[in-house]
């Protein structure tokens, strides 16, 4: 009795084991995503945020536009300046592990009514 339990154990364990090896090989690569942010007249944004909401974490551009940060495929981007629309970018599946973008914000102008 007990070498049947103790098989029915083992056999249950080795199953565990087996299904957490079959759902880590399902799990996205990381990629290293970089890039510049330009305005419509192709001058650098300094000071864009772009980040995912879902996993809280993002970066800013530098004072010439450019940002690096690592992202996972299928992750939903949001890029944000004051002064700009936001735009919003999906990272598709790629072969490398390096994605270059160049991204270009429309300019978010309102004007207010007279006093």
């Amino acid at each position: 009795m007990k070498q049947g339990i103790l098989t029915i154990l083992l056999f249950f364990i080795g199953l565990s084991i087996y299904a957490q090896t079959n759902e880590d090989k399902q799990t996205a690569d990381v990629i290293q995503f970089t890039g510049v942010v330009l305005s419509a007249d192709s001058a650098a944004i300094p000071g864009v945020h772009i980040y995912t909401p879902i996993y809280g974490r993002g970066t800013s551009t530098n004072v010439y536009g450019f940002f690096s940060m690592p992202v996972l495929e299928g992750d939903s981007l949001i890029i944000s300046s004051i002064g700009f629309k936001k735009s919003q970018y999906v990272v598709p599946s790629i072969k490398g592990q390096t994605l270059k973008v160049i991204i270009t914000l429309e300019p978010d102008t309102t004007e207010l009514d007279e006093v």
